[in-house]
C-alpha cells in the first residue's frame, strides 16, 4: 500500500450514508411534520387546507414516490392498504356517466389484503368512462394545443391536420384518418388523459401547492382530492394510512403512534 496515498481530506463532496437508526429518526421527523400540518387544518380553516395539503403531499412524494425514499430503504417490501371509500359519480351532459371518483375512507382493510406500494401508487382514484368510439373527429385549436403540449416529439400532432372552418374562420384539428382512433386513444390513455392514479394525484398536488405557485390548475384533480369529511382530503387520508402502515411493518416504529384508522376519528 502506498503510504503517501490520501485516504481522507476535509471537502464538500464526500457524503456519509445514513445507517438504519438515522433513517428511522428521519422518517419519524417526516411523520411529525405531516401530523403537524394535519393538526393545523381545523384551526386555520379551509383557506389554509390547500396549502397544508401541498406540504403533506411533498412528504408523501418523498416517502412513497421517490426512488431514494428512506421509507423504502428501511422497508423494501412496504405495503399499503388498498384504496377504498365512497364512489362519486358525475353525470354527463345527456345523463350518461362521465366521471367517477373515489373519496378515500380513513378506515383500512385487513393487513392480509394490503398491496405492494407500486400497485397502490398505480391505483385509480378517478377515471372517465370513455372508449375508442368517443374519440372526436376534430378538436378546437385551443383545446388541441393544451393537450398536445403534454406530449413530446409531435407524437399527438401526427394523427391530425389543421384546417380553417369556412363559416367561423376558426382553426380546428381534424383526424387525418378515422382508423387511427385506436392509436389516439391508446396515446391519451398512456398519458393519464382518462384516469388519475394515486401517484399522479400526489405528484400534482405536491408540485402545484407545495413546490411552487402556478397560475394553472385542474378542477378535476382538485375534486379528486376532496372527501365527504372536509378535514380528511385524499392526501391527508393517504398520509394517515402511510403512518399506520409503517407502524405495522417497521419494528422500530410500532410504538410511534397509537393510531387506529379502522374507526372514524
Amino acid at each position: 500500500m502506498n503510504k503517501d496515498a490520501l485516504r481522507f481530506e476535509v471537502n464538500f463532496l464526500t457524503i456519509q450514508k445514513k445507517n438504519r437508526n438515522d433513517s428511522i429518526r428521519a422518517i419519524e421527523a417526516e411523520f411529525d411534520f405531516v401530523r403537524m400540518c394535519q393538526g393545523m387544518i381545523k384551526p386555520f380553516g379551509l383557506q389554509a387546507k390547500k396549502l397544508l395539503d401541498g406540504f403533506i403531499a411533498l412528504s408523501l412524494r418523498k416517502m412513497l414516490c421517490d426512488e431514494q425514499s428512506m421509507l423504502k430503504a428501511v422497508c423494501p417490501d412496504f405495503k399499503m392498504p388498498p384504496l377504498s371509500g365512497s364512489l362519486f359519480e358525475c353525470l354527463g351532459e345527456h345523463g350518461e356517466m362521465q366521471v367517477y371518483e373515489t373519496y378515500p375512507d380513513i378506515r383500512v382493510k385487513p393487513l392480509s389484503e394490503w398491496i405492494s406500494l407500486d400497485d397502490w401508487l398505480n391505483e385509480k382514484i378517478a377515471w372517465i368512462d370513455k372508449g375508442v368510439d368517443d374519440i372526436p373527429e376534430a378538436y378546437e385549436d385551443s383545446f388541441f394545443q393544451m393537450i398536445s403540449s403534454r406530449f413530446g416529439n409531435n407524437s399527438f400532432e401526427q394523427y391530425f391536420v389543421s384546417e380553417i372552418q369556412e363559416n367561423s374562420g376558426k382553426k380546428i384539428w381534424r383526424l387525418r384518418e378515422t382508423n387511427t382512433k385506436q392509436q389516439v386513444y391508446d396515446l391519451l390513455k398512456s398519458k393519464g388523459y382518462y384516469d388519475l392514479s394515486v401517484k399522479r394525484l400526489i405528484k400534482y398536488i405536491a408540485d402545484k401547492r407545495g413546490a411552487h405557485l402556478d397560475a394553472s390548475d385542474s378542477i378535476w384533480v382538485n375534486m379528486a382530492n376532496e372527501s365527504w369529511n372536509i378535514h380528511h382530503s385524499a392526501i391527508s387520508v393517504f398520509a394517515i394510512h402511510m403512518i399506520y402502515a409503517a407502524t405495522q411493518q417497521i419494528p422500530e416504529l410500532k410504538d410511534y403512534l397509537d393510531l387506529n384508522p379502522m374507526l372514524e376519528r
